[in-house]
């Protein structure tokens, strides 16, 4: 059934094999409108990760900073000892004496040094196993003693040994007067043994961030103090503040352990990714199914208005070839799916000689307006085989229309040519049911309105008599019948419609037949978008031909000349 409805409608094959540019068009924005909403929410979610970090940070530092305020402290307080007891090394002992004992745990010494000439400093007076009395101290740890003289803050020495032996110091001038004449400094030494990540890893601020220290402002691995990773931070996603410490600058990093927004907040970019692709991808199912409902709709439409129009062509004759006579038609559907409409056309041989012809249009645009046509049609070739003259014909089709109620109403031009006379001219008998009068170009192109011989519309009681006209048509003549769908259109009314016609048929040259007027017809018709049905049937009588140059004495005749008077055409076998 799939591959019937293929072949029937070829139109909807092709549009099930590609998706439309409405699809396309939905998704491409849908996804990229995603895209746009994943990406901003994650440079949000990014920022706030970078604020909490940042938060994160500070709160390590004042931690840190906070632990050495505690040393400063102790290291002032000892040297406000020294200067009230004059440098006594007993008084230093018994100061520094809890110090040393509260830093047992950590191998914490102090001590009092004095420059030596020639650089370094020796230990004066000492509490704690790390120096002894007499030890000259140099190198790193000298040169950050020599710091003290410019400044009252604590300087820190950088860190000195490897692993269980490394240790870093503490200093301050102990005359606390920068630039003091003896020079002597307070010290603190600890032992830091192996990295380690400290005591308080596990707990706040450090249970959401990995921490390192350096006792340098760079991130020197012989410097690290302290790290909760077991050395250097991984280079993505770090975040490095520098750190006061006194007169010297440490170099602190924390980096993030996990999400420190949630997992939520963290997920929510793909999360909006995955959501608008499945609501992307489910519009695009939606619009792809309306539009190709639309296109099979719109398909089937046209299948079934070529199907209707297919029906309304069979159902109309096909002109026969008829001797000394010109005949051409033309058919157009104006309506949308199966909207045809009931106009029609006709031409037959009588048995007398005679061409019978009409053209006619029942009321409605569809198929039962179509079969009513056929019906109408077949009826009116049926009287006129019997012979009767067009008036007549008329009223037998009224009354076997009114009768059976085939219709509604019909409008209906039915005419008689004669069989050809001897001077090549033919004898007109028409009667029009209501419909717009033909139009009849002589053999000079002078167009006139066929207007005698009307009566009201087949369907509308009417016991009058039909109305009938006659008229001789010369050689070369040519009627031109239609239906009201050439000249309707949106505000525009027959008294403009029916004058543009007859310019357009007094234009077009005699010699170019019957066809070329129907395609010049059409052409020039003032509503090209129509929405009713056109039918036209052109009949022209063939021209006598010129007489022979061979043409045997006495068998010649006057050639038919047109009285301008009379507007007939007259010859030797026209005259009584």
């Amino acid at each position: 059934m799939a591959v019937a409805a293929r072949r029937a409608y070829p139109a909807v094959s092709r549009s099930l094999g590609r998706l439309s540019v409405a699809t396309i068009a939905a998704v491409v924005i849908t996804v990229g409108a995603a895209g746009f909403g994943a990406w901003a929410t994650h440079s949000i979610v990014r920022d706030q990760e970078r604020r909490l970090l940042t938060e994160r940070a500070s709160e390590v530092g004042l931690l840190f900073t906070s632990s050495i305020g505690g040393i400063t402290s102790s290291l002032t307080s000892t040297r406000g000892v020294l200067q009230a007891t004059d440098g006594s090394s007993t008084a230093f002992e018994r100061a520094v004496k809890d110090q040393v004992d509260a830093g047992k745990a950590s191998q914490t010494t102090l001590a009092l040094l004095a420059p030596v000439a020639g650089g370094g400093y020796r230990v004066v007076a000492e509490a704690g196993p790390m120096l002894k009395v007499g030890q000259v101290i140099t190198g790193e740890r000298a040169a950050a003693f020599d710091a003290t003289r410019g400044t009252p803050l604590l300087v820190s020495t950088p860190v000195v040994g490897s692993g269980v032996d490394r240790a870093i110091g503490f200093a301050i001038n102990a005359s606390a007067a920068v630039g003091g004449i003896d020079n002597d400094v307070l010290y603190r030494e600890s032992s830091l043994g192996t990295l380690s990540a400290g005591r308080q890893a596990g707990s706040a601020p450090f249970h959401e961030v990995n921490v390192v220290l350096y006792a340098s402002n760079t991130r020197a691995p012989e410097q690290l103090i302290i790290s909760t990773t077991g050395g250097a931070l991984p280079t993505g996603g770090a975040h490095y503040t520098p750190e006061k410490i006194g007169a010297t600058t440490w170099l602190l990093g924390v980096s993030a352990k996990g999400s420190l927004v949630g997992g939520v907040a963290t997920n929510a970019w793909w999360i909006l990714l995955l959501v608008a692709i499945a609501a992307a991808l489910l519009l695009a199912a939606l619009i792809e199914f309306a539009v190709r409902r639309r296109d099979a709709a719109l398909a089937l439409y046209v299948a079934e208005h070529q199907q209707a129009e297919t029906l309304q062509r069979s159902l109309l004759p096909s002109l026969p070839q008829l001797p000394d006579l010109e005949l051409a038609a033309r058919y157009l559907a104006g309506g949308a799916g199966q909207k045809v409409g009931g106009d029609w056309f006709d031409a037959f041989a009588l048995t007398d000689g005679s061409v019978g012809f009409a053209i006619g249009d029942v009321i409605g645009h569809d198929l039962e307006a179509a079969a009513a046509m056929s019906q109408v049609r077949a009826a009116l070739r049926a009287y006129a085989y019997e012979g009767g003259e067009p008036a007549e014909v008329l009223s037998q089709l009224d009354r076997l229309v009114l009768t059976f109620e085939l219709t509604q109403l019909v409008s209906v031009v039915y005419g008689v040519l004669s069989p050809l006379g001897e001077d090549g001219s033919r004898t007109l008998r028409l009667a029009n049911a209501g419909h717009l009068p033909p139009l009849l170009q002589d053999p000079v192109g002078q167009v006139t309105e066929i207007t005698d011989g009307a009566s009201v519309v087949i369907g509308v009681p009417y016991d009058e008599a039909r109305a009938q006209t006659e008229q001789v048509l010369a050689p070369g003549s040519t009627l031109l019948l239609f239906t009201d769908g050439l000249l309707e259109g949106p505000d525009l009314s027959l008294t403009e419609t029916i004058p543009q016609l007859v310019r357009v048929v007094a234009a077009h040259p005699l010699e170019a037949g019957c066809e070329a007027l129907c395609d010049r017809v059409l052409e020039s018709r003032p509503n090209l978008t129509q929405r009713d049905d056109i039918a036209l049937l052109a009949l022209r009588l063939q021209p006598v031909p010129a007489p022979a140059a061979s043409a045997a004495p006495g068998r010649s005749r006057r050639p038919v000349e047109l009285d301008e008077t009379t507007g007939r055409f007259i010859g030797p076998l026209l005259r009584r």
